[in-house]
């Protein structure tokens, strides 16, 4: 038999996070690590260490390390929303809410606008001075949650309302949100 994995860690980024990773073995010599949900490498100084223990038929151990920026697939970024700094939902005179994550136009893979029902995965960064409600789903520093948005009622984007979960708090709260099949 081949050469195996034994161990992937990935470690550093932003807030010097140190996770270890699953992996498939596709063939005799070669793998594919899984995609970590971890906050991707977009200033200076933020790279992560990649590094994979080994061992081959012989019992022969060996560890290699790298350094990488971290880019997940279909990133896109937003701008900064402000909030405040009440654990409630704050509305307009109009009923809607004040503070907003929008995102630009959703498409399927086949161009069609997105529309129903979708499934995102709204992480809180673990340095984060206080948890939020992303809509209406309490997230708590260092956690990932499931939150279900519909778009049939949208022109394909996500207006997703935010708040945090305490009051009197002020601060910047870094989150992600992962869509992984936009319908």
């Amino acid at each position: 038999h081949g050469p195996d994995i034994t161990e992937v860690n990935i470690s550093g980024g932003p807030i010097s996070d140190s996770i270890y990773l699953d992996w498939v073995k596709l063939d005799g010599t070669n793998f594919k690590l899984e995609y970590p949900r971890i906050f991707p490498s977009l200033e200076e100084n933020q790279s992560y260490t990649l590094t994979v223990k080994a061992i081959d038929s012989y019992g022969n151990t060996s560890t290699k390390s790298h350094s990488i920026d971290y880019i997940p697939n279909n990133l896109f970024t937003l701008t900064g929303v402000d909030v405040f700094a009440t654990d409630e939902l704050v509305l307009s005179k109009n009923g809607k809410p004040l503070s907003l994550i929008t995102s630009n136009q959703l498409r399927s893979d086949n161009g069609n606008l997105a529309s129903g029902e979708q499934q995102i995965f709204f992480t809180l960064r673990g340095d984060a001075p206080f948890g939020l409600y992303a809509n209406g789903v309490r997230v708590r520093p260092g956690e990932t949650k499931e939150v279900i948005y519909n778009l049939d009622s949208t022109d394909g984007r996500i207006y997703l309302p935010i708040y945090p979960d305490v009051k009197g708090v002020e601060g910047k709260a870094n989150y992600l949100i992962e869509i992984p099949r936009i319908n």
